[in-house]
């Protein structure tokens, strides 16, 4: 959304002579179904031009690709790259070296031969695959001042209404100041009647044991629900043996006898 917005206000104020193009590497894509972007973007080009893109062999359609580029510049938002590389660190990509190696080949020869414009975004700086991009943007955490608004925002949209935003720090606070949490957190709180400074505190504090204190809708995928967003990098940081013992572990989230771990520990050995 952020990179989304950025692109509109980067074409509304005269930095863009060319169009916005958007890829989500969410999900594994080929080289030539990445590719397909510019076919749909500039299908009226091709079209004056009498050019069949389906017909173009992939080393034609690169080329070509470059020749519109150098003509027509976009700005090409690559959003969601790491798992390009696999994420988190460790974990398999869906895609090969040599797609990969294709992938910042492209990059490289795009913007030294044209001056087309990528904004990739990730969660992660992408050295390992993409080596030193020449600019680097980290996103700091939302000012309170932002979360406050967003909050009353929520609020708003609940027919609520935030009686002392005082209240409402600690939980901003443990938010960290990002938009996903505060729109799970704050909106579950929203949605529960929570409105006093006692209730909040008791939101937060099983916030802070780990127990079950939103339900949003996984559903929705990792860019709109908290819990999606969290299932996936679980999911994708352990193997499945892996989750059972953490499953097990939880059951002593709040103490442990070390003898016991000994015991434990040996028996696996």
């Amino acid at each position: 959304m952020t990179a989304a917005e950025f692109a509109r206000w980067y074409a509304q104020t005269g930095g863009l002579r060319g169009p916005i193009l958007f890829t989500s590497f969410e999900q594994y894509k080929p080289f030539t179904q990445i590719l397909s972007a510019v076919e749909e973007t500039y299908r009226s080009v091709l079209e004056q031009n009498n050019i069949q893109w389906l017909a173009l062999s992939d080393e034609d359609r690169l080329n070509l690709t470059l020749q519109i580029f150098q003509q027509i510049p976009p700005l090409w938002i690559w959003d969601n790259v790491e798992p390009v590389n696999g994420f988190p660190a460790g974990a398999d990509s869906a895609w090969s070296l040599s797609e990969q190696r294709e992938l910042r080949t492209f990059l490289q020869i795009v913007t030294a031969q044209s001056k087309t414009k990528f904004l990739l975004t990730s969660r992660r700086d992408e050295r390992e695959w993409l080596g030193d991009i020449p600019k680097r943007v980290t996103l700091p955490p939302m000012p309170m001042q932002e979360r406050v608004r967003l909050t009353r925002a929520l609020a708003d949209k609940q027919g609520k209404r935030i009686a002392d935003v005082k209240d409402w720090l600690p939980l901003l606070r443990f938010t960290q100041g990002n938009p996903l949490t505060i729109t799970v957190m704050v909106g579950q709180a929203l949605r529960d009647g929570i409105s006093s400074q006692a209730q909040i505190e008791a939101y937060l504090n099983k916030l802070h044991n780990g127990e079950t204190a939103f339900d949003d809708e996984a559903s929705e995928g990792r860019s709109k629900s908290l819990g999606a967003s969290l299932s996936y990098g679980f999911e994708q940081a352990f193997s499945a043996d892996e989750r059972k013992v953490l499953a097990l572990l939880h059951f002593f989230q709040g103490f442990v006898d070390v003898d016991v771990l000994q015991i434990m520990l040996a028996t696996l050995l």
